[in-house]
């Protein structure tokens, strides 16, 4: 049995649009979020109940590839290569790309030019500065 995807993107709390996603995975993801830097072993857990309401959406694979490149950013452009053949939305290329780009600010920062107020690119951002610290 599939899963119903909405004929309209789901919204998360930013606004922003994530395709693939239903009501219920957008709840998941968005509370990941929040756990994000506080509590990872929390984020990931709540990302891989999202990801089995909606197995497609990549953006919730790019989330989850945030926390594997957080620990260690080689794996940024690893596990870009998985996610190769795959297609999405704008925002979720440049997510990709940030990935692919090893967490690079300067990437994240003209990510949130172009998408004021993404909850995920913020939430990376204050890894990366937390880290830096």
């Amino acid at each position: 049995m599939g899963h119903f995807l909405p004929t309209q993107p789901v919204r998360g709390r930013d606004g922003w649009a994530i395709h693939g996603a239903t009501h219920a995975s957008v709840a998941l993801f968005d509370r990941a979020i929040e756990s994000l830097q506080s509590d990872p072993d929390t984020a990931d857990d709540l990302l891989r109940q999202a990801l089995r309401l909606s197995p497609g959406c990549i953006l919730f694979h790019a989330a989850r590839s945030y926390l594997l490149a957080s620990c260690d950013k080689a794996a940024g452009p690893t596990l870009l290569r998985l996610f190769g053949p795959l297609t999405g939305d704008r925002r979720t290329l440049s997510h990709l790309s940030i990935l692919a780009a090893q967490l690079d600010a300067k990437q994240i920062a003209a990510h949130l030019d172009r998408w004021p107020g993404d909850r995920l690119a913020l939430a990376v951002q204050r890894n990366i500065q937390a880290k830096a610290a």
